[in-house]
């Protein structure tokens, strides 16, 4: 699975979705609209009680006068404040915004606070839908008198919200190819907020899809001149240096990027994304992510690309970065293919429990999805809990009557059960006739290919299947030893930490414990790998000592 990188900053995220919210300024199903967008307007946290209810009538009055809003009345707003003990002017906490919310009945809450410096009056307007939470805050306005401020503050929120509406069409119209219709949303959408680095941004993407590479760079260049932690943007002006066949010009950008702005977490994740996967630079990336963990313990987004960007041979690490980034999203990050790539890793290292616990997380967030399905039989299978999987196999052909891996490993379970009509009748679906003798052999070749391709987990994947199916034991040995003599060559070495030659050696040994039990004509080329295994052993013991006795 290729990893994306998400949009990362929260402000921008929030003020995405509350500009789907809050959009429908304009439109024309009044009557519709009416049922979403109940509002009710809080007097604004102020030293002057008289004045935020000046500011919360003015609000009502001019967000009532836009149409498409149903106003709750000021007074039985108040009352509602005064139940709960608060007093207009007064700072209310977030959690009885939501509280007071329900309590009306209010879709979206308006608060915010007001302060005042000389004649000037300043309101920092927040709107809250109350059902998801979600925050769109607005710029502060001012004024020299409190009325003007609240009409000012309806003003931006229209104004904010036309533009939102006009990008989202515009995004709309760019997913159906209707460029030019995309571009001319866009341009009306600054035409409202000229300061909206997201309608840049997609103007850029747009020009993207158009192969209008100049275009797409002068828009892009401006989203992050708006604001420079626009990482989607970094990434974009990335791809359309790559596009242009720039590569120069792309690590040059962000090299320069990364080193003025040395401290700042998300251009260390932007960069490492894009020299490790967009440029093959996969060490710089490496050290890119690292650098983020250190500048912002808690960005997930730092231990996900890392753990994404490691190679195989550092499995174990992949994992603990994996788990770092679930912990630190909370449970929130479902996304099936990224808990998929996770129970991979699990598989790999033969971590059966913790497969079969992430890979039912996947199917939580999309039960619908067959392979999801059979990997869920499969981590029972390796459980030997066979009975538990025959059922996640049985889903998957229902899903999928074309998915011949769900024959295969149900007629494995069916074996282990003693089930031998179910299995051949299972084994002939799988090959479609094709007798578990080929079925062994085609197994045995894909660990071959994907060895010689240095996909060592993949090797062992298909020499457990393959050893299930009672494939050549002398050969399922050697490919065994094989693939973790490849491991700690990975591993192994100076610039390595104690930590990954020790892992090394162990790797080294297992592959001599595999390679001893190899005969026939894999005798002979497992010896010489035994022999090749201890030479490395030595030598990861001398890089121990001396990592040891220099601190490293």
């Amino acid at each position: 699975m290729k990893p994306t990188l998400s949009h990362s900053r929260v402000a921008f995220t929030i003020a995405f979705m509350a500009g789907a919210l809050f959009s429908g300024i304009g439109a024309t199903r009044a009557g519709a609209q009416e049922a979403e967008f109940i509002v009710a307007v809080l007097p604004f946290t102020s030293p002057d009680d008289g004045e935020a209810k000046d500011v919360q009538e003015a609000m009502i009055e001019g967000l009532d006068l836009l149409g498409p809003y149903t106003l709750i009345e000021q007074d039985v707003v108040n009352d509602a404040l005064d139940d709960a003990g608060l007093e207009p002017g007064q700072e209310i906490p977030e959690a009885k915004t939501l509280e007071i919310g329900r309590e009306l009945g209010a879709k979206i809450v308006a608060r915010g606070t007001l302060t005042k410096s000389g004649e000037q009056w300043t309101a920092t307007p927040v709107f809250v839908e109350v059902g998801t939470r979600v925050t769109q805050e607005l710029a502060p306005v001012s004024a020299n008198d409190a009325s003007d401020v609240g009409e000012r503050v309806v003003e931006s929120f229209n104004s904010r919200n036309q533009a939102d509406k006009h990008v989202i069409f515009g995004r709309d119209y760019a997913r159906s190819q209707a460029y030019g219709r995309a571009l001319t949303n866009f341009k009306q959408a600054l035409e409202f907020d000229p300061d909206l680095a997201r309608a840049y941004y997609y103007m850029g993407t747009t020009y993207l899809e158009m192969d209008s590479l100049n275009p797409a760079l002068v828009s892009l260049q401006k989203a992050v001149e708006i604001d420079p932690a626009y990482i989607n943007a970094y990434l974009s002006i990335g791809q359309a240096y790559l596009e242009k066949g720039d590569t120069t010009q792309a690590k040059s950008f962000f090299e320069q990027l990364a080193a003025q702005k040395a401290d700042d977490c998300q251009i260390q994740v932007a960069y490492g994304y894009v020299m490790a996967n967009q440029l093959g630079e996969v060490d710089k990336g490496l050290q890119a992510f690292e650098k983020a963990k250190q500048l912002c313990p808690d960005n997930a987004e730092a231990y996900q690309y890392l753990a994404y960007a490691l190679p195989d041979t550092r499995r174990e690490e992949k994992i603990q970065n994996f788990v770092k980034y679930l912990e630190l999203t909370e449970g929130q990050a479902v996304d099936p293919e990224a808990l998929q790539y996770l129970f991979g890793l699990y598989l790999a290292e033969e971590q059966f429990q913790e497969a079969a616990q992430t890979i039912e997380r996947a199917l939580a967030a999309d039960p619908t999805n067959a392979d999801l399905q059979l990997y869920a039989g499969i981590a029972q299978a390796q459980l030997d809990n066979h009975a538990q999987a025959i059922p996640y196999f049985d889903k998957a052909v229902e899903l999928n009557p074309d998915l011949k891996n769900a024959y295969l490993y149900r007629a494995l379970s069916h074996q282990a059960l003693g089930n031998t009509t179910a299995y051949a009748q299972d084994m002939e679906r799988a090959g479609q006739g094709v007798s578990g003798e080929i079925l062994a052999a085609q197994a045995l070749r894909e660990a071959h290919v994907a060895l010689q391709s240095g996909r060592s987990s993949a090797a062992l994947a298909a020499l457990s299947r393959a050893a299930s199916l009672g494939a050549n034991s002398c050969a399922i040995a050697y490919y065994r030893g094989d693939a973790f003599y490849r491991m700690g060559r990975g591993l192994e070495g100076e610039d390595s930490t104690i930590a990954q030659n020790e892992r090394a050696k162990e790797m080294f040994q297992t592959a001599i414990n595999h390679l001893q039990n190899a005969c026939g004509e894999y005798q002979g080329y497992a010896q010489g790998l035994i022999n090749n295994a201890n030479q490395y052993i030595v030598r990861v013991d001398a890089i121990i000592r001396k990592l040891s006795s220099t601190g490293g």
